[in-house]
């Protein structure tokens, strides 16, 4: 309702235009609708003669409504930020009304996918200014897929103790400036607002409903502010871990093969067993138990009475409550919340931003994956077993039962072909996982392609596309790709294909200069690298790929094994549970082709530690 809020206290439109729009709606002649409201808006906005262009004058309303909810800037302010407080100080997660932003290997900060704007979204990035600054100051850029008609309204907002508002210019990108003063919150409040409306079904598709990324630079000292922190200081009984440090409460049990990092909390009566891993500042309360091999990590949530076994992880900024039972290889990240009485388990993926209301009779596992924004209730389901399929948006038992809302992704997790068609975003075929070419100043995102035939590539010059850290996240991980190496690339460069690193711990696939396949997980001084016995040929396209299975490595060349080994006791999970990031939330920066020396035309993820099969085909064009 806040976009009327603003429609209404304009006094171009006034507090009659909510209610006005609807006898405006045009109509045929059995009295149903031709137009959307956001249509209706547009063009009684121009008949009026208050815009002259709809779509532009509803993206300022849009963009003004982005800026003022920093503040709450409403009529009745008073009352709508004492609830607005009041769900922050409550909620027993961490609170997910501001956009959390991660630094990318050009240094540049961009959003979770999951919550980067879909048409009309917010989002809102509070701001730190530095000691003794002047101002807030950052450089913004939308990152525009030529196909969508992207565009954004961006301003700096100021707010002070009693609720006062100062603005920036709103800008659709480039420099913004906002003056600091002493006792004020600052915020960045981003609107998606693409040149062109385009109206959309209630259930589109999986991934169809397109997003609007963006990155922004800080200028100066001006930091970013972290997610809400866990209290430090439990006001219970309770001692450090031995092994960890981290707070144990007197009422729970941990046991001495269990680790619980510094920052990390188990409280009340919950219990941590076997070889489980708390790291970050997750929280376990309650009556809830972690055991086997499991991890939670960052500031993920884990209470009442639910359960995380065998080698799943709950990571992100995730919440697992209920009786809801997470075991298995299964992933719990993001802003997700899983809840209910009921089983989560072989190499399910649940990420995104919402809720999933599990029930005692539906056991979801295999390789079904959860993404996007999610409402998703399985009350009344009568299916035994969910193994597959994508699963998106609002589905109750009467979706769930339409076989096209949970479209089979055939094991794959995530495909890209790389060409310049979508660029700088390089569309993942399979599902939610888009990336974002890294364009150097002055080079043209077509520079960073060519072709071969049929075949489009990432150049070796290209700086790399950025993937989100989710796309590594699985216990079995297997990565094919598309190369062609040529016989004089230069051998004293590096070639990974695939990396990943935090502040503590880096991952790598790719080709070494002798030409044997390496993959290397761990840091300097604890770590496994692997190569394979077999080189890889030069001057044409070859398949090279890694399949990590229970611990087993297995190099491919053209599906032809290539050598072997062990990871050993390393565990690609260790990207997320051993990071020294303030933000412990944080993803591992993921590129695609950053350092590879030769042609790369494409990628394929599965979670499962198995080959893409040649039938695998993208769900989505």
């Amino acid at each position: 309702w806040p976009f009327l809020q603003v429609l209404a206290e304009d006094p171009r439109f006034g507090w009659s235009f909510p209610y006005a729009i609807w006898p405006a709606c045009l109509r045929n002649p059995r009295d149903g609708a031709l137009e959307d409201p956001f249509q209706t808006i547009m063009r009684v906005g121009v008949e009026r003669k208050i815009w002259k262009d709809g779509v532009e004058g509803f993206g300022d309303t849009i963009g003004e409504l982005a800026a003022r909810m920093v503040g709450w800037d409403f009529q009745n302010q008073y009352y709508q930020l004492k609830e607005i407080r009041n769900v922050e100080r409550n909620n027993t997660r961490v609170a997910s009304l501001a956009t959390v932003l991660e630094q990318s290997s050009d240094g540049r900060w961009y959003p979770l996918h999951s919550q980067a704007p879909k048409q009309y979204g917010v989002n809102i990035v509070w701001l730190e200014p530095g000691v003794a600054s002047k101002a807030v100051v950052l450089d913004f850029a939308g990152i525009d897929d030529p196909s969508e008609d992207g565009d954004w309204r961006a301003t700096l907002v100021a707010v002070d103790a009693q609720g006062r508002c100062r603005y920036s210019p709103t800008v659709h990108g480039g420099r913004l400036s906002l003056d600091a003063r002493p006792g004020e919150r600052v915020a960045l409040a981003v609107a998606a607002t693409p040149t062109k409306y385009v109206p959309l079904e209630f259930r589109p598709g999986f991934a169809v409903k397109r997003r609007y990324p963006y990155s922004i630079k800080l200028v100066g000292n001006t930091t970013l502010v972290g997610p809400l922190f866990a209290d430090r200081a439990p006001k219970v009984a309770g001692a450090p871990h031995p092994n960890g440090g981290g707070f144990v409460a007197k009422s729970a049990k941990v046991d001495a093969t269990a680790y619980v990092g510094k920052l990390a909390q188990v409280l009340d009566g919950a219990k941590v067993t076997g070889n489980a891993r708390i790291t970050g500042q997750a929280i376990i309360r309650q009556s809830a138990q972690v055991g086997g091999d499991a991890v939670v990590s960052g500031l993920a949530r884990v209470g009442d009475r639910a359960r995380v076994e065998g080698s799943a992880h709950v990571g992100g900024y995730a919440k697992l409550s209920g009786k809801a039972w997470l075991s298995g290889n299964a992933r719990l990240l993001e802003y997700a919340s899983v809840d209910g009485e009921g089983a989560v388990a072989g190499d399910v993926m649940i990420r995104g931003f919402g809720e999933v209301h599990l029930i005692p009779t539906t056991e979801v596992t295999g390789t079904a994956m959860f993404a996007e924004d999610l409402e998703v209730h399985f009350s009344g389901v009568k299916t035994p077993r969910f193994d597959r399929g994508l699963f998106y948006g609002y589905l109750n038992a009467d979706l769930l039962k339409k076989p096209k809302e949970v479209a089979d992704n055939r094991g794959l997790y995530a495909h890209w072909k790389l060409s310049e068609a979508h660029a700088p975003v390089v569309r993942d075929l399979i599902g939610d996982a888009d990336g974002i070419l890294l364009t150097p100043a002055g080079q043209k995102v077509g520079d960073a392609f060519g072709r071969d035939g049929a075949i489009t590539y990432l150049q070796s010059a290209a700086t790399g596309i950025r993937l989100e850290g989710h796309v590594l996240n699985a216990r079995n991980l297997a990565l094919e790709a598309n190369v062609f190496i040529p016989a004089e690339a230069p051998s004293n460069k590096g070639r990974a294909i695939v990396q990943a690193q935090n502040a503590e711990e880096a991952f790598s696939f790719g080709v070494e200069p002798n030409g044997k396949l390496r993959l290397f997980l761990g840091n300097a001084v604890k770590f496994v690298s692997l190569e394979s016995s077999t080189p890889t040929p030069t001057n044409r396209w070859v398949r090279l790929a890694v399949t990590i299975k229970d611990g087993q490595v297995i190099f491919w060349i053209d599906g032809v094994k290539a050598g072997e080994g062990q990871l050993g006791a390393h565990r690609l999970v260790e990207l997320w549970s051993e990071m020294g990031n303030p933000n412990s939330a944080a993803n591992p920066v993921v590129t695609l082709g950053r350092d590879f020396r030769g042609r790369l035309a494409e990628l394929k993820i599965t979670h499962t530690g198995e080959l893409p099969t040649a039938d695998d085909a993208p769900v989505r064009k």
